[in-house]
């Protein structure tokens, strides 16, 4: 292996990629995900994916995922992902979804999009378990005008420079559906550390992000 960041270990890191038992249903949305990373040297890697606990949400199914990987048995990756989808649940594990950040209100002049062919690279490199992500038939089947951006996607886009360095974490919390091309605003905490990003004429954001600077020791 060779050493890599954020958006190299976003998408090595994705449970199904790493465990086909994994896959999610068609329909399962991505509400929490966290990644942290640090310096690897060259070595052997072994990546490894599970599921840390399950509960009912309603008439949802909420479960909590979570992989790494390990250079010569230092772990050097992980993240951690919180999915939903209707359908029964069984009772497993600790239940945690870490509670989100305060939205910040201080517009910055940094908007995102993401495009519909950076949507088709992303799901042709790692897959994605949400239909809407995939095919144009999907996405108006399940009522959206065209591509959604997955959600480990929308992630390492929104997270810009800190996707990009040798170490750190990225948390985000997935509030409603983003499609390409869209145009999302961007809030911005005093520290410069959580970001909140809205679609046009939407009071709710539709992510918010923090960026941490230390991470895996």
């Amino acid at each position: 292996m060779t050493s890599t960041v954020a958006v190299g270990w976003a998408e090595l890191l994705l449970p199904d990629r790493i465990d086909a038992g994994l896959q999610q249903v068609p329909d399962a949305l991505l509400v929490y995900q966290r990644l942290r990373w640090r310096p690897a040297e060259p070595g052997s890697l072994t990546c490894r994916a599970g599921v840390a606990w399950e509960r009912a949400r309603g008439a949802d199914v909420e479960r909590g995922l979570w992989s790494d990987a390990t250079a010569d048995g230092t772990t050097v990756a992980d993240a951690t992902f919180v999915v939903r989808h209707p359908g029964p649940a069984r009772r497993l594990g600790s239940p945690v979804l870490p509670a989100p950040p305060t939205v910040p209100s201080a517009v910055v002049d940094d908007p995102m999009v993401v495009t519909e062919d950076e949507v088709r690279a992303f799901v042709a490199r790692a897959g994605s378990a949400y239909s809407a992500t995939t095919t144009m038939t999907a996405a108006h089947r399940r009522g959206f005008a065209g591509l959604l951006v997955p959600g480990t996607l929308l992630l390492v886009a929104a997270a810009g420079r800190a996707a990009r360095e040798p170490r750190g974490s990225l948390e985000a919390w997935f509030r409603g559906p983003v499609p390409a091309g869209a145009v999302l605003t961007r809030h911005r905490s005093d520290d410069g550390d959580t970001d909140a990003l809205f679609l046009a004429g939407r009071a709710r954001p539709a992510l918010l992000l923090q960026r941490g600077h230390v991470g895996l020791s």
